[in-house]
């Protein structure tokens, strides 16, 4: 009986291994060239994060930090929908998954961090399809915390919420912003600058 299982196990092992990595060369506009490791599945609304980050946990280790994998979209594969990051040490980042979803014009959707027990755990940030913020606020095992913001697809702030330790809302303003919020890395103008949110 030994004698079956081990070749029948090495083969189904071998198969699946073999498919899962494929890369792709990307060219940004710079003309600078870099590839990209591409997750077997392509991307649409009936996969989740979850499925995702078990997969990637079954894919092999490509960098000394971690495992970075890009999903494409189901009807569109020139685009990617979906990067995932796990983090391989560093201290409080390790076993950590860093998501981060595009819309098909390149701007991010949404981008959250996972902790080890796959529970929203860090900073979470959605935007509208113009690359404004959406949502930014923190989650804390599976919990809101802190300040939660939201913004209309102008840029301009519609409300603040607070949030205890335990997950309850202890506080909601809807407030028209004091000052502009500018950008930071991510996104910014063709020419460099940051946006500023009025």
């Amino acid at each position: 009986m030994k004698r079956v299982l081990l070749p029948v196990f090495f083969f189904i092992f071998s198969a699946t291994y073999s498919q899962k990595i494929k890369t792709k060369t990307v060219v940004r506009n710079d003309s600078t060239r870099f590839t990209i490791r591409i997750y077997p599945a392509l991307y649409d609304s009936s996969l989740t994060d979850q499925q995702v980050m078990n997969g990637v946990d079954t894919l092999p280790l490509r960098f000394p930090f971690g495992k970075y994998y890009f999903t494409l979209f189901k009807d569109d594969t020139t685009k990617f929908a979906q990067s995932v990051l796990k983090f391989r040490g560093f201290g409080l980042l390790k076993g950590k998954y860093n998501f981060a979803t595009y819309y098909k014009n390149g701007n991010f959707t949404c981008v959250s961090v996972y902790n080890r027990e796959k529970v929203l755990d860090g900073g979470y940030a959605e935007y509208f399809e113009n690359s404004l913020p959406k949502v930014t606020g923190r989650y804390h095992n599976g919990k809101k915390r802190g300040r939660w913001r939201y913004y209309d697809e102008d840029g301009k702030l519609l409300k603040i919420e607070t949030y205890k330790r335990t997950g309850e809302m202890t506080e909601k303003k809807f407030d028209k912003p004091s000052k502009n919020l500018t950008t930071g890395n991510w996104p910014q103008r063709p020419d460099g600058r940051p946006y500023v949110i009025r």
